[in-house]
């Protein structure tokens, strides 16, 4: 570990500080240049003995990286990792009908992070493999704007390069310039987040897919897709969809479970921490409190069972019975069974209709009861 900065070093939050956004090439590079300095944990002895201006700057270092921390390497960021690099040799040599990969999960689950950290690695790979050479673009990294259109993607393509896009300019001119600088330039992974943001059925949807295909076609590199549950919102249907879902690996991310990597994750991250009086020691402390079982009686067989929930049933046959016997909600006769066999809780439409109007009507008063309001005393 090194030695925390000098009093006089540049602070982190300095304006002269770089770009650091990534849909910028400054802000990438800055990114992929990044190497943070991890300070090291003086005694409180240590500590007391330094300058007061030292002191400061040796508590704002820690903070600094503590805003930061580390990127772990998590089964998901490693799979990413890996397709994509496999993905990026098996299109080296395609002309056409490439291959892409595309990160979908719920939020918050580490897909812009492992897209990043798939870029970071291609990147240092090509400036390894070509030192000196300053005009290559390796990664181009991309973000769908909400109510995309074909023309504002295009446009994210060439804010990226730092590339001019006047008004009057239609989509054609900008396809072009980006297209020839990005070939030019020998560009080898396109990556594209938020992609949830279009929708195929929509007009604005389906041409932005289509402008992203022609940007796969025309550009000879590997594209990566992320997007929120991307699967669920129809982009695999329809011929488009059909076509997107025949050229991608699809890579499902889903939170972590309770497991060694959670554990090994809690550890690492505990283990960068630069704070002496908060020591977890223990991962065990982050699971979760199992729920206490529940004792339940069914009323059709009046067994015990217990459940983690409060259940009226004991099994699927036992719930037929309490529902064949309780009827109509409302007027209590027989009801025709669902497609599973289940009885409906209604008897007719009438009885439907008549019977949620009274439960609307009672939640209504309870909550007028519970919502009253009282006269202000102003005195």
């Amino acid at each position: 570990m090194t030695q925390p900065h000098g009093p006089l070093a540049q602070s982190a939050d300095d304006p002269q500080e770089p770009d650091r956004h990534l849909t910028t090439l400054a802000g990438w590079r800055a990114f992929v240049d990044d190497q943070p300095v991890i300070p090291g944990l003086l005694s409180d002895g240590e500590r007391d003995a330094l300058a007061p201006a030292a002191r400061t700057r040796y508590d704002e270092d820690r903070l600094d990286h503590h805003t930061r921390l580390l990127v772990v390497a998590t089964s998901t960021v490693q799979h990413t990792v890996t397709c994509g690099r496999r993905l990026v040799l098996l299109n080296r040599h395609a002309v056409s009908a490439r291959r892409g990969l595309m990160i979908s999960g719920p939020a918050g689950t580490g897909k812009t992070t492992a897209i990043t950290q798939l870029g970071r690695a291609h990147e240092l790979l090509d400036r390894a493999r070509h030192p000196g050479v300053g005009d290559r673009i390796p990664v181009v990294h991309i973000t769908v704007p909400p109510a995309a259109t074909a023309r504002m993607v295009a446009v994210e393509f060439a804010r990226f390069l730092g590339l001019p896009s006047r008004r009057r300019w239609n989509i054609t001119d900008i396809l072009e310039s980006v297209c020839g600088v990005l070939t030019d330039a020998r560009v080898g992974l396109v990556l594209v987040d938020e992609l949830h943001n279009i929708s195929l059925m929509t007009r604005s949807g389906a041409e932005v897919a289509d402008t992203l295909k022609y940007f796969s076609e025309r550009i000879p590199a590997t594209f990566v897709y992320a997007g929120i549950n991307v699967e669920r919102e129809g982009l695999f249907d329809g011929t488009r969809g059909q076509q997107i879902a025949g050229r991608f690996t699809l890579v499902p991310t889903a939170p972590l479970p309770y497991n060694t990597e959670w554990q090994g994750l809690v550890a690492t991250l505990e283990n960068s921490l630069r704070e002496k009086a908060y020591r977890l020691r223990n991962p065990e402390r982050y699971r979760p409190a199992p729920k206490p079982p529940v004792e339940n009686v069914c009323e059709a067989c009046k067994s015990t069972f217990t459940s983690p929930l409060s259940e009226r049933w004991c099994s699927r046959d036992c719930r037929l019975v309490i529902r064949q016997r309780a009827g109509c909600r409302r007027c209590g006769n027989p009801t025709p069974s669902d497609r599973h066999g289940l009885p409906h809780p209604w008897c007719s439409d009438a009885c439907r209709s008549r019977g949620y109007r009274r439960r609307r009507k009672q939640r209504l008063k309870a909550l007028k009861e519970t919502t009253e309001l009282k006269p202000l005393n102003l005195r």
